[in-house]
């Protein structure tokens, strides 16, 4: 299902970005220890909080589809300013001013990273959910396989990024380890567009037209537990 392997590619995105992160911060921003760790938890912070305010937006106006749309495209650019990043010096200037640092860019892509995935993560698991017809007994088998295997595939990212692309981040390339979560993303981007037409409508209208107006308050633990 397209959901699930969207999953996989975003978990292994997000994970290729911020398990090895104080540690580029260190070695290629040449940043201290303390203001790394710092840097990094803050952003962790926001990540997970942006989620809350992503649920809302999909709740009350654009609905889940076009959240999803809308944070990943915010999502990609984040990704491919810190992937840019990692080719910059960290001392270069331009127009002798320190905007267009690495630091810089860098910084702004983690937080575009962060608001991105939070529209995300709060609208795909009830978008997935939603392409299950809860009036058909085999759909309803079905949807309580979905949440099992949506589980598993968040976990998918974490090992990917820990056993491969760390190790690519610190003995070949940074810009080649960010590269390829940006690229996984990407991926995702485009087989979740091309696979519109697949959706199941909603209330009559297709998911991009129309917000299902789902009691999300009772899924939202849930949906914020697994990140």
């Amino acid at each position: 299902m397209v959901v699930l392997g969207f999953e996989c590619l975003e978990s292994t995105a997000f994970n290729g970005i911020s398990t090895n992160l104080v540690m580029y911060m260190e070695t290629v921003l040449h940043g201290s220890n303390l203001a790394s760790a710092s840097n990094v938890t803050m952003w962790f912070g926001t990540s997970y909080l942006t989620p809350i305010f992503g649920a809302i937006i999909a709740d009350a106006f654009w609905g889940n589809y076009n959240t999803i749309l809308v944070s990943l495209t915010i999502y990609l650019l984040g990704m491919i300013l810190v992937t840019f990043s990692a080719f910059m010096p960290a001392a270069t200037v331009l127009a002798a001013s320190s905007v267009f640092s690495a630091q810089t860019v860098a910084f702004v892509g983690l937080y575009l990273v962060a608001i991105g995935s939070g529209g995300v993560r709060s609208s795909l698991l009830p978008f997935g959910a939603e392409q299950f017809d809860d009036d058909n007994a085999t759909d309803r088998e079905s949807k309580g396989s979905f949440f099992s295997w949506f589980y598993l595939c968040v976990d998918f990212g974490p090992i990917v990024s820990g056993l491969f692309i760390v190790w690519i981040q610190e003995k070949v390339s940074w810009g080649l380890g960010f590269g390829i979560s940006t690229a996984c993303l990407a991926l995702a981007f485009a087989a979740f567009v091309l696979a519109t037409p697949m959706y199941r409508p909603v209330s009559g209208h297709v998911q991009a037209v129309r917000p299902h107006r789902a009691p999300r308050i009772r899924r939202a633990p849930k949906i914020l537990g697994i990140y």
